[in-house]
């Protein structure tokens, strides 16, 4: 079981692993931002059980995530990003329809939460190369090749921090495509 662990497989995704770690810690009856405040004994027990448990359910391929599977991950790090940020959810829902507030700092933030948990962006610009790499573990390729060409139609986008930055970048795609503007 460990060698699966080992070999680049779809759970290495940081997306997978917060969502595991979120089901795990929710059958503890422990909150995902509980967790980190718990002792140091129980959070190395969740960490290792969802270890173990991504082990378990890794298929030998390295196929897409199944929609379920991307519907929870989505969750996950809407959960985790909306806290963090302090956005609203009306300030989502206009985002997601295109109307793009340049003066909501929390949005701007939240995108930036969202594009730093999918550690795509490195010293304030954004990592195509990365990118690639979790499009590619998230979604079939047909979708996924369209996913990437409008993706890098962006990647020049600049910011005065990685919230801007990301904020940028996501109006740019959706902009350029907005079926291709996916966000949690």
């Amino acid at each position: 079981m460990a060698d699966c662990c080992l070999q680049s497989r779809p759970w290495n995704n940081s997306i997978i692993f917060w969502h595991y770690i979120t089901e795990l810690t929710s059958v503890f009856g422990t909150e995902f931002t509980d967790i980190w405040s718990t002792s140091t004994m129980e959070r190395s027990l969740v960490i290792f059980l969802v270890f173990i448990m991504a082990c378990a359910l890794v298929q030998e391929s390295s196929a897409a995530m199944s929609e379920a599977q991307m519907k929870g991950a989505m969750k996950t790090l809407r959960n985790m990003c909306m806290p963090k940020s302090g956005v609203s959810k009306e300030a989502l829902a206009s985002m997601k329809e295109g109307q793009f507030d340049d003066e909501d700092r929390k949005l701007k933030c939240y995108l930036g939460c969202i594009m730093n948990m999918m550690q795509v962006v490195k010293n304030g610009k954004i990592s195509m190369t990365m990118v690639k790499n979790q499009i590619m573990k998230m979604v079939d390729p047909t979708w996924g090749a369209k996913l990437v060409a409008t993706f890098e139609s962006c990647a020049g986008v600049e910011g005065t921090d990685n919230c801007d930055l990301a904020y940028n970048f996501g109006k740019c795609v959706y902009e350029t495509d907005k079926d291709a503007f996916v966000v949690p």
